[in-house]
C-alpha cells in the first residue's frame, strides 16, 4: 500500500496505511503498535475514553479504528 498521508504503521508484521485501513476494529496489540505505545497505555486511554474499546462476550477486546484515527488527528502524530 502507498501511504497517502504519512500515517502508517506495522500491524501484524505488515505495513498498513491507517487512512485506508478498512477494518472497523483492531486488537489492543494492533492499536498499540499503530500508535507506538504499550498495551497498558491503550487500555488506560480506553478507560479514559480517549479510545473506544468494545468488549465482546467471552472477553475479546477490540479498539475501533475510527477512534485510533481520531486520536492520531488530535495529537497530529505520524506513526512510522
Amino acid at each position: 500500500m502507498t501511504p497517502t498521508n504519512g500515517r502508517r504503521s506495522r500491524i501484524g508484521g505488515r505495513l498498513i496505511n491507517l487512512a485506508t485501513f478498512t477494518g472497523g476494529s483492531m486488537t489492543v496489540n494492533e492499536a498499540a503498535r499503530a500508535l507506538d505505545v504499550s498495551r497498558m497505555t491503550i487500555e488506560k486511554w480506553a478507560d479514559n475514553a480517549d479510545l473506544t474499546m468494545v468488549i465482546y462476550p467471552g472477553g475479546l477486546r477490540r479498539i475501533t479504528t475510527a477512534s485510533v484515527r481520531a486520536l492520531l488527528r488530535k495529537s497530529s502524530r505520524t506513526v512510522s
